[in-house]
């Protein structure tokens, strides 16, 4: 269902502010202060160290940063003990950004959700960060400039504190990789201290244990995820609970626990009692049919930090060589014995069986182990680390890195139009073209192959073209099928995302160009890669899309947008989808509205393409029903009912179903989540993430924190923004307290914004149908992203809801740090990558 309409708007912006200035940080404690001059690093390896900060007294920084010379300042600290923490940016004269992080992996990188809390308050603004509890551990802040140069002042306090009570109060442990104990005490203090909340997450999907131990008196202990994000402890967040009697432990165990933030609650039932609080997370699968899958970029180090005990002795992990290969494994940072084993599966059973382990390393105690090998040959390989005899327990660092015999290089494009070229004596060129914003413009990504005629090839492999199959690769990020051409002397050149091959005496076009006048203005679909996903597909019969919004504008001669498909446009039974252009919730929305919001947004997904007519469409082919769900007219349907029918309409034809959402604002729909819940596999909610330029989804794309199957959208720009000030492309929309695309816990994946598309605006009695060159907010990014969902699930209808939004991710444009972040999700969605790894699973590769 949908959220209840009365609580709704539609997420549009149409401002926008850009301020930028010097900062300084500072950390202030309760001691005596000391002044730090030394110039900071940039990375978390060259980081300056502060120390242990709460031992060291006040501690005030003063430096700078610019934009285009020294962009960011990192420092490291310490907690000896949990702390009230607090830091301060300040005295800016220009905008920069506060972050404050933990290398859960020990990898020396920032991913993966391991930013903490972000404060990025636009022009000189003081930013701040304020934790009620930061638990012990080892920590990282960031000052980053944002733009322009700036000075600035950083100051910390962390004062001693008791542990937190309430879910805004609660103790930050941060990064649960691993294992981590933390001791404390119950049911001791003025107000008797009752219980003690912690906050933590885990960035993959995992298997958790709690254990509560060293108890003198009787303690219960609870698991918690604030689903609603409203700060309470509501019926149905409860989800997990050990209430034994008197001092016995506790323990909570949970399998395949979603990536996300929970909290744990040790509650006192009687007396007052020590304790020590332990909670493992293991991401990696106990068998090599469960094996968590490593990314295997060549020549990149991969790090993971897990965690074996007597009660999860052994972890295992996968791995795919795309050709013969270096492979060296590092096991470190034990405490006690456990031991690694390389291991291909031979028989293919999903099981470990005997004469199976390639090689193995078994030293004593908590000695370092180590497997290197040579010219190993292609093909699917696994990790076992192995607690010793299984009767230790101990966290640990796991390093791989695979070097391809061969000579290679991967090219990989901007966001732009780029000119991809092969070096001699390379065995092998991976090229992905990854979108590109120009091709409006007449700039293409161009695989130059200029010295070569187009007729001398040894082998053309071109994905759909003369029967070509294409060449599956596998990046680290899921296999896809690549275009290939091996030249004459051998050299193979892979490529996606190419919308020209340039050759020495002719040019062959691959991208997909259709008449429609408007099409070159049409950036959003380029930055996405749509004009190479259309080789492909078109959208299929098998897939529809509802779109819950506010109806259609329709004339007084009864009739839809022209570049809309009445054909193949379809309504539910009693719902008015008929446009008011009025909206009644006496909000900040209310009265009279311009245009039909509804019309824009089907305009994104499916307008009538190849028609000479203005727009095309992201999906060309597959049904759409409008449902009127917003702004609280006669005739609207509660979103409970246009999800409940467009569901049932769906099954009962066979159709995969992807349901747009450009709407926001409101409380946790328990109705949603619900039919969320109940259909994983067969439905797919995109839903925007709001316009207020805060740390925390709208609802319901806060939905996306439960559900692998509900993906929350933000919004990024082009080549400029609505002002027409100049932008990098897939930047996220950030106009200060004018508004910005909502970030945070569960955010999926960004979507262009301010994109142009067909409207229906009032003129007179009447209504006029033109296009809005700027449609706005993540109310526009979520249809751009639902088009690409419907192509990869038309690419292949045998996906699940959830696998298409896996695809999403694991195929998107990185933005922002590197890996998944809470400003940008996994990033820009890629329609072409997107759908060549659905033709790769349609063909049988994992």
């Amino acid at each position: 269902m949908f959220p209840n309409t009365t609580t709704q708007n539609p997420l549009e912006t149409s401002t926008a502010l850009n301020l930028e200035t010097p900062f300084e940080i500072a950390l202030n404690t309760n001691q005596p202060s000391a002044s730090l001059a030394i110039d900071p690093g940039s990375t978390l390896t060259t980081a300056r160290n502060l120390g242990v900060i709460n031992t060291t007294g006040r501690i005030t920084i003063t430096d700078s940063v610019s934009f285009t010379g020294d962009r960011s300042d990192i420092y490291a600290f310490s907690l000896t003990s949990g702390s009230r923490t607090q830091i301060t940016l300040s005295a800016l004269a220009a905008d920069a950004d506060l972050r404050l992080i933990q290398d859960a992996n020990n990898n020396g990188q920032i991913e993966a959700n391991e930013v903490l809390r972000v404060s990025e308050f636009a022009g000189t603004r003081n930013d701040t960060i304020e934790l009620s509890s930061l638990a012990i551990g080892n920590y990282f802040l960031e000052v980053s400039a944002y733009s322009g140069s700036t000075n600035y002042r950083l100051d910390i306090s962390a004062a001693g504190t008791d542990t937190g009570s309430t879910i805004a109060t609660a103790s930050e442990l941060g990064i649960i990789n691993g294992n981590k104990t933390i001791p404390g005490t119950i049911g001791i203090g003025i107000n008797g201290d009752p219980s003690d909340l912690y906050r933590f997450r885990i960035t993959n999907d995992s298997n958790l244990q709690i254990d509560l131990t060293g108890l003198s008196s009787d303690a219960d202990l609870y698991l918690i995820q604030d689903a609603n994000n409203n700060g309470l402890i509501d019926t149905g967040e409860t989800l997990g609970r050990s209430i034994l009697s008197g001092n016995s432990p506790e323990r909570i165990s949970l399998n395949n626990l979603r990536s996300g933030t929970y909290f744990v609650e040790v509650s006192q039932y009687r007396g007052q009692s020590a304790y020590s609080l332990s909670i493992s997370a293991d991401s990696a699968g106990d068998t090599p049919r469960t094996a968590r899958i490593l990314d295997n970029i060549p020549g990149v180090t991969t790090t993971v930090r897990e965690y074996v005990s007597t009660s999860d002795s052994e972890d295992f992990y996968r791995f795919f060589l795309n050709s013969n290969s270096n492979v060296e494994i590092n096991l470190r940072n034990l405490t006690s014995d456990a031991d690694l084993y390389l291991i291909r599966d031979a028989n293919n059973n999903g099981l470990y069986d005997i004469g199976e382990a390639i090689d193995l390393s078994l030293r004593t105690g908590s000695q370092a182990e180590q497997i290197s090998l040579q010219n190993l040959a292609a093909g699917n390989y696994f990790i076992r680390v192995r607690s010793f005899l299984g009767e230790n327990n101990t966290n640990y660092t796991l390093d791989f890195r695979s070097t391809p015999n061969s000579t290679y290089r991967i090219a990989s494009g901007t966001l732009g139009a780029d000119r991809f070229t092969v070096t001699p004596g390379v065995n092998q060129t991976i090229i992905s073209g990854n979108g590109n914003v120009d091709f409006g413009r007449g700039q293409y990504d161009i695989l130059d192959l200029s010295n070569v005629a187009s007729n001398s090839f040894r082998e053309v492999n071109i994905l759909g073209l003369n029967g070509g199959t294409g060449v599956a690769l596998d990046l680290g990020n899921g296999t896809r099928l690549f275009d290939s051409l091996t030249l004459s002397n051998g050299q193979q050149i892979l490529f996606e995302g190419i919308d020209r091959i340039q050759f020495s005496n002719s040019t062959f076009t691959l991208a997909v160009t259709p008449n429609d006048p408007l099409f070159s203005q049409q950036w959003n679909l380029h930055m996405m890669g749509v004009q190479n996903a259309w080789r492909f597909t078109q959208g299929s019969t098998r897939v529809t899309i509802g779109i819950g919004d506010t109806g259609l504008g329709v004339n007084n001669a009864g009739q839809i947008h022209p570049d809309l498909n009445l054909q193949n446009t379809f309504v539910l039974t009693g719902n008015d989808v008929i446009d008011d252009y009025f909206r009644t919730i006496r909000d900040d929305g209310y009265g009279p509205q311009f245009d039909s919001h509804g019309t824009l947004v089907q305009s994104v997904i499916s307008s009538v393409a190849n028609n000479n007519l203005g727009t095309a469409g992201i999906n060309w082919t597959s049904s759409v029903t409008a449902v009127d769900i917003l702004d609280g007219n006669t005739g609207d349907f509660t979103t409970a009912e246009a999800a409940r029918q467009l569901i049932d309409s769906a099954l009962a034809n066979n159709q995969r179903l992807i349901i747009n959402l450009s709407i926001g604002g409101g409380l946790y729909n328990p109705q949603l989540a619900a039919l969320a819940a109940q259909y994983q596999d067969q439905v797919l909610f995109v839903i925007s993430s709001g316009n207020s330029n805060v740390n925390q989804l709208d609802n319901p794309a806060g939905l996306a924190r439960q559900f692998d199957n509900v993906v929350a959208v933000g919004g990024v720009l082009g080549r400029q923004d609505i002002f027409g000030n100049t932008t990098q492309p897939g930047t996220r929309f950030n106009y200060g307290a004018l508004g910005g695309s909502n970030y945070g816990d569960g955010l999926t994946l960004m979507g262009p914004t301010e994109v142009l598309a067909a409207t229906a605006i009032q003129s007179g009695r009447d209504l006029r149908f033109t296009t809005d060159p700027q449609f706005g907010g993540t109310s526009a990014a979520a249809p751009n992203v639902t088009g690409v969902a419907s192509l990869i699930w038309s690419a292949n209808p045998n996906l699940t809801a959830r696998e298409v939004s896996y695809i999403m991710q694991d195929t998107a444009y990185d933005l922002n740090t590197p890996g998944y972040d809470s400003q940008t999700g996994s990033g820009l969605v890629n329609a072409d990558a997107g759908v060549r790894r659905a033709l790769a699973i349609a063909a049988g590769y994992a």
